[in-house]
């Protein structure tokens, strides 16, 4: 009946667990500023467009008529089919709901291997206090296929390695490993994040060699003269055998380095993550340092605090393994939290990739440091202070729940579409000056020539739209030069506008009011007093204006807005 109990409390608590998780992650999509439109037409252009724009989509900067044959590698193409199939059966409420399903998949992926290498408890208090970390890359975006495949590649390798290690005889014990360069295959197809496939191989692999190195053989005679001084072969050693879990690991290595060449780009994008920053001209957040963001003082609701305090406690707890049992310590834990706690602090991007690695490497090291024989008195107590400690992570959980609740649920942000429709609705022409936030926005909308189920058709414009905008959120797919010269020094600059507007003539400018970019900021201003333009739209979103032109006049007697609206006499 006890048994039963436990089983039945456990059962509740991993139920609470997740669907707190599951919380998190669920944010509406605020599709003015996500990558997510783009990802759909990408994939509708894929299936159901011709050659020429297969083509131009995955090699080329197609939706800019700016740099429209920049070379370009659509790294994450199989993502918007997926995106773009789901989208048409469910719309984008579906699309959330798969993006949580995902995670979900995820996290228990990674909390499988906690429970195993302690128990329930510590994995479930460990897990508690990470999931604003688990869960900070809310928006739909294709990398949810990488921290799954990811946790997938861990699960594989953490379970071929430790049942093998219960039961040496077990050779059945790698057979999983062989579902490793499929998974390859789907990945490299759908995000360029498969390269953390690799160093999770990598990782284990670096294991067997430190554990099996022929120096310890050499240097266990030397401590013990009595025992045989005979030294296998170096192969053997290594564990090179036909039976040797390294042989066995660089095996699936290059089956997997193979299954990533079978993509539209071959060895391109096998090796493209390498090169993706090398032409990368626009700062963006999520890239950023903790350290540079901080001098920012842009904090909020970043949880940076609690990076480092995972960072620290994390490494005190392989430090308190060295010390009771430093034979025991997981070199490939060990090697994959360095490297993700150091790439998440480069870049805020990779926190949730830090934290699933951090949830296993903690509570398997706090499982291991725990004092087995301890009087009941102190087992309590050691249970009131991890009770604590997790009260203490959900009240500051629930305070950031309560901060981001408006935005909670599936499917879109109200009124997200309103600025789109609006410019559909009024039919405008010409050439669009964009910013950057609002480019995947905007092909969603205004790219569906021959794919009219993507958005809703204005006045029965069957067949929509081609147009193309003057830049969309694809840092690599413009050059350093453009950014600079063409979209940035324009914005803060009077003469270089008027020379960008003269050679483009520019009918309209479509623009998130929310670019807190010094230049941006700048602009906006200067556009609201330049004489030369009208605003004509804004909501909570976007702002549009529109040249001054006979081709306007309608429009603007019919629409413009006053300049006291925006705090101007």
């Amino acid at each position: 009946m006890q048994k039963m109990v436990i089983k039945v409390v456990k059962i509740i608590i991993a139920t609470a667990i997740f669907a707190w998780f599951g919380l998190f992650l669920a944010h509406k999509i605020d599709l003015t500023t996500a990558d997510l439109g783009r990802h759909i037409v990408n994939g509708s252009i894929i299936l159901h467009g011709s050659w020429a724009e297969k083509w131009a989509v995955l090699n080329t900067n197609f939706y800019s008529y700016t740099l429209p044959n920049q070379p370009f590698v659509n790294h994450h193409w199989g993502s918007g089919v997926v995106f773009y199939l789901i989208f048409l059966a469910f719309g984008f409420a579906g699309l959330s709901v798969f993006y949580v399903g995902l995670g979900l998949a995820t996290l228990w992926l990674f909390f499988d291997v906690a429970r195993r290498a302690s128990n329930f408890w510590i994995s479930s208090a460990v897990t508690i206090s990470l999931i604003p970390l688990l869960s900070a890359r809310a928006e739909v975006r294709p990398e949810m296929f990488t921290y799954f495949f990811t946790g997938v590649f861990f699960w594989v390798l953490w379970k071929s390695r430790n049942d093998a290690e219960l039961n040496a005889e077990r050779r059945g014990s790698y057979k999983l490993l062989w579902i490793l360069p499929i998974i390859v295959l789907l990945w490299v197809n759908l995000h360029i994040g498969f390269v953390f496939g690799f160093l999770v191989l990598g990782a284990f692999g670096l294991e067997e060699i430190i554990r099996n190195f022929p120096f310890r053989m050499h240097l266990r005679n030397l401590l013990n003269p009595g025992t045989d001084r005979s030294l296998r072969s170096p192969s053997d050693a290594l564990g090179l055998g036909w039976d040797g879990k390294l042989q066995k690991l660089i095996i699936i290595s290059a089956l997997c380095i193979l299954a990533g060449l079978i993509n539209p780009f071959g060895y391109k994008l096998l090796i493209y993550p390498a090169q993706i920053f090398k032409n990368y001209g626009y700062l963006i957040v999520e890239n950023q340092s903790i350290r540079f963001l901080e001098r920012l003082n842009f904090v909020q609701g970043q949880h940076f605090l609690l990076f480092k305090l995972a960072v620290a406690g994390v490494i005190i707890s392989f430090i308190g393994v060295a010390i009771r049992w430093w034979r025991k310590i997981d070199i490939t834990m060990l090697v994959l939290v360095i490297i993700t706690a150091f790439m998440a602090y480069l870049g805020i991007r990779n926190f949730p990739s830090f934290a699933f690695f951090a949830l296993p490497a903690a509570a398997g090291n706090l499982y291991l440091i725990k004092p087995q024989n301890l009087h009941r008195a102190y087992k309590y107590s050691l249970s009131v202070i991890l009770i604590f400690i997790v009260i203490i992570c959900a009240q500051s959980q629930y305070q950031t729940f309560m901060e981001i609740r408006p935005v909670l649920g599936f499917g879109v942000l109200p009124g997200v579409n309103q600025s789109a429709d609006f410019y559909k609705a009024n039919n405008l022409k010409g050439p669009i000056f964009n910013n950057y936030d609002v480019g995947g926005y905007l092909i969603y909308h205004l790219y569906q020539k021959n794919h009219p189920l993507l958005a809703s058709p204005i006045k029965g414009e069957e067949g929509g739209t081609d147009t193309k905008l003057f830049v969309d959120n694809r840092p690599e797919a413009y050059t350093t030069d453009f950014f600079e010269n063409s979209y940035k020094l324009p914005q803060t600059d009077s003469q270089k506008w008027q020379e960008l507007d003269n050679r483009y003539n520019f009918n309209s400018i479509f623009f998130s009011h929310r670019d807190y970019t010094p230049w941006g900021q700048a602009f906006l201003i200067s556009r609201i007093q330049d004489p030369t333009w009208a605003p004509v739209f804004v909501d909570t979103y976007n702002i549009i204006f529109v040249k001054r032109n006979p081709q306007n006049a309608d429009l603007i007697k019919k629409y413009e807005l006053p300049k006291s609206m925006f705090g101007i006499k």
